[in-house]
């Protein structure tokens, strides 16, 4: 049997947490969740899951500072890193620098099986994100 691959899901809104967590739950998943970008660190750094999920506008942390600390630090920046955030227009300004970091990208609303296909991506060993499409949506 298969150890299972674990997640964590780093969002401040509890029903995107929840939502993650059932779906990627009954997906087989052992799913962890951080409603701030501290406590997110700590347990990426403690154990370094198979795949983090990261809303990259968190209270009390500025944009972005816990992806870069993530890439930075070495005991991290292997975890591969999906970024979610509902601010579409801010993530396709910064599509190039996500993708740039090794990561990949989720805009919400996402389709559920949309969120299952990137992170079955994402989780298999090795696993680096697609490369950009000439449309721009990930």
């Amino acid at each position: 049997m298969s150890e299972l691959k674990t997640v964590v899901v780093v969002n401040d809104d509890r029903t995107i947490l929840e939502l993650m967590r059932d779906i990627l739950g009954y997906e087989g998943y052992r799913v962890v969740v951080a409603e701030d970008a501290s406590q997110a660190y700590h347990l990426i750094q403690a154990r370094p899951p198979s795949l983090a999920i990261l809303d990259v506008r968190m209270p009390g942390s500025p944009d972005w500072q816990t992806l870069d600390l993530l890439k930075r630090d070495p005991s991290t920046a292997s975890v591969p890193v999906l970024v979610c955030s509902a601010s579409a227009r801010e993530m396709q300004e910064a599509e190039v620098a996500i993708r740039a970091r090794g990561c990949d990208l989720l805009y919400m609303p996402f389709e559920i099986d949309d969120l299952l296909e990137k992170v079955g991506q994402l989780t298999r060993i090795g696993a680096t994100p697609p490369p950009i499409n000439p449309d721009g949506r990930g």
